[in-house]
């Protein structure tokens, strides 16, 4: 085990890619179906591999452009591929303050999975539940499967832009150059998969804690103002 939260571990196992994110998930029948029991769903008695943390590709590409005295320059940063369990999202819809908890309320839920017809064999769930109770069950602390989520992105990461004084506004006064500007870090995030958190998040920049997300401050956004003078 490398790292770990609550019960998912971040592990190294034999026939996976370190940095697997491994504990509880649903159980589910030879197709794939979640099995709900009294319309809720069930947990898999075997723990297993839920994600990994390590991504597909990362990459970057950025513009630098000028047009007279003005100078523009920006960067981009992507991400494809990489899972994160965000305990953010479990403790949230647990607890009903995220709006995706307001499905139900009045109605009820049913489950989208299969129920044993007391035979041994499955049909489809029926059964209607509360939305407190499905809420409650769904993103517990015992199936970590449903809180982890793609943590792919794109964000644009900085912009700066930059004008150059003409050199007739100031010649015979010693000075060489003048230039001033702005520069805005971690501008917005474009896309990404995983709802309510910056899928960026994790607990330090160690194998053990990347992938694991509960109550992670977003990243700031900074401005900056610069004035350069040559002599």
């Amino acid at each position: 085990m490398l790292g770990g939260l609550w019960n998912v571990d971040i592990i190294a196992k034999e026939g996976e890619a370190v940095g697997a994110i491994f504990d509880p998930g649903f159980a589910r029948d030879n197709s794939g179906n979640i099995i709900y029991s009294n319309g809720l769903p069930t947990r898999d008695p075997t723990s297993k591999v839920l994600g990994n943390i390590n991504p597909d590709w990362t990459g970057g590409f950025g513009i630098n452009m000028s047009y007279k005295n003005l100078r523009l320059s920006t960067l981009f940063d992507v991400k494809k591929g990489g899972d994160i369990y965000s305990q953010t999202n479990s403790w949230g819809k647990l607890a009903g303050v995220l709006e995706e908890t307001t499905q139900g309320r009045e109605t009820g839920i049913v489950g989208q999975g299969v129920m044993d017809d007391g035979t041994g064999n499955y049909v489809p769930n029926t059964v209607v539940t509360s939305a407190q109770s499905f809420f409650n069950t769904t993103y517990s602390q015992n199936i970590a499967e449903s809180s982890v989520y793609d943590a792919s992105f794109v964000k644009w990461r900085e912009l700066a832009l930059t004008y150059t004084v003409p050199k007739s506004l100031f010649k015979n006064t010693g000075i060489d150059n003048v230039s001033f500007g702005v520069t805005v870090r971690n501008l917005a995030i474009l896309y990404k998969k995983v709802p309510h958190i910056d899928p960026e998040s994790a607990f330090s920049n160690s194998t053990g804690q990347q992938g694991l997300e509960y109550a992670q401050i977003p990243s700031t956004r900074s401005i900056g103002f610069n004035l350069n003078l040559k002599f």
